[in-house]
């Protein structure tokens, strides 16, 4: 019985331990994002995880070993502190701002946006996948509840990158991420001039 994790080398133990006591099964990692038990015998197990350093603990997993077939395991995906944080709840956009360096001007988008732009959720998934909800006002009746893009921590976390479904790529520097507030920062340039775009996604209580 094998199962798989993400990031590959985020996990440096992995045991099996039966629910109704008795010693506990220490898989093997077989390669990089690969852990493998030999031989567990039938019955029902608590899967515990020991990630590296820098990574949160995954909560323990059900394993149930019968005569069926081999059971089936989805891939484990550990969380960074800062992952965890930013997946731990639904969010809300609370602050919008671009900032014209050039000339000095700010535009506040928030203050700007139609009312059923503002009732949006956002939700980053410990997959990848960047939720937006469009909540009980949608701006459109066909415009989709839902919308997908993904999104992945980078340069040691210091960056962001969110992909639409139409391919397009954007990065936001991290400023700040709390269990309650997640601030981003966009530097561009359009029509040789220069702009700073201020995110603050907002913990929805």
């Amino acid at each position: 019985m094998e199962g798989s994790f993400t990031p590959v080398a985020s996990l440096t133990k992995v045991t099996a331990t039966p629910v109704t006591g008795g010693a506990a099964y220490t898989a093997t990692i077989a390669f990089p994002g690969t852990y493998r038990f030999r031989a567990l015998p039938l019955g029902t197990y608590s899967l515990q995880f020991e990630p590296v350093a820098g990574y949160v603990t995954p909560a323990p997993q059900t394993l149930a070993v019968q005569t069926s077939g081999a059971p089936v395991i989805r891939t484990l995906h550990v969380l960074t502190e800062r992952a965890a944080l930013m997946t731990a709840v639904k969010w809300r956009v609370t602050t919008n701002l671009t900032l014209n360096t050039t000339n000095g001007t700010t535009v506040d988008g928030l203050a700007t946006a139609a009312s059923c732009a503002k009732d949006n959720t956002l939700q980053f998934m410990p997959d990848g996948e960047f939720i937006i909800d469009q909540g009980p006002l949608k701006c459109a009746a066909s415009d989709p509840q839902i919308t997908k893009l993904t999104w992945a921590l980078e340069q040691d976390e210091t960056y962001i990158r969110f992909k639409l479904p139409t391919g397009a790529t954007s990065y936001l520097k991290m400023i700040q991420v709390t269990a309650t507030k997640v601030h981003m920062l966009e530097r561009y340039t359009e029509q040789n001039q220069q702009f700073e775009h201020t995110l603050i996604y907002s913990a929805i209580p």
